[in-house]
């Protein structure tokens, strides 16, 4: 038991020698227990109410040089005004028109109309023809005067012809009256009857003259020669 207990007692002593030797060498090297190196944070600052920044301070006006000139201001490309297209002839401070329609009165501008029709419809358009045009002014006045009776809207077409006669109107009164009918309005009848070159019987006409007859009763009839 002696033996025993000597031999247990010397390998106590030495481990704990070494225990002791471990011990040292951390507190040396600065090594801490889990109680030392744990650090609970600090706690926050209170908030700061953040106040908003005072408006600018617009900076005075410079008067060493005097009062600033008024400028006017730059006008940009887009925005200056395009002066207005002026076509013909200045003559002192008017301007005379160069083109002039060929046909008289009220029958200025059909020759135009009949051109901007047919053109549209991939045809070519008509000139005003002197020849046709008498032809027309004797055919007109040997209508009998029953054509100026109709009641409504009427289009006659033949070979080489077309006819579109026109009711009188009413005023206000109920009277009869004259009605103004352009050039467009009798052109807009021929394509919507289909008569003259806008029909078969004159289809690819080059020429073409016209008259109008004013009848008592304020009828107007519209007659064209087409060749």
């Amino acid at each position: 038991m002696k033996i025993f207990d000597t031999k247990f007692t010397s390998k106590w002593m030495k481990l704990n020698t070494r225990m002791i030797l471990s011990a040292s060498i951390l507190t040396s090297v600065g090594c801490k227990t889990v109680s030392e190196s744990v650090q609970i944070a600090p706690p926050l600052p209170p908030a700061v109410e953040v106040k908003p920044a005072p408006p600018p301070v617009e900076p005075e006006e410079d008067l060493s040089l005097g009062p600033k000139v008024a400028t006017a201001p730059v006008a940009r490309v887009d925005e200056k005004p395009i002066p207005p297209a002026q076509t013909g002839i200045k003559s002192g401070s008017a301007v005379v028109v160069a083109k002039q329609f060929p046909e008289p009165n009220d029958l200025a501008g059909v020759t135009q109309a009949h051109s901007y029709a047919l053109q549209a419809r991939g045809a070519r358009g008509v000139e005003w023809s002197s020849a046709l045009s008498q032809r027309a002014q004797l055919q007109v006045r040997q209508l009998p005067e029953g054509m100026c009776s109709f009641s409504e809207s009427k289009v006659f077409s033949a070979s080489g012809e077309a006819i579109f006669i026109s009711p009188a109107g009413k005023d206000s009164k109920g009277q009869s009256r004259l009605l103004n009918i352009s050039p467009k309005v009798f052109v807009e009848n021929l394509i919507a009857l289909k008569a003259g070159p806008f029909g078969r019987d004159d289809a690819g006409a080059s020429q073409l003259g016209c008259d109008i007859k004013k009848c008592e009763n304020n009828s107007q009839i519209w007659l064209c020669r087409y060749q």
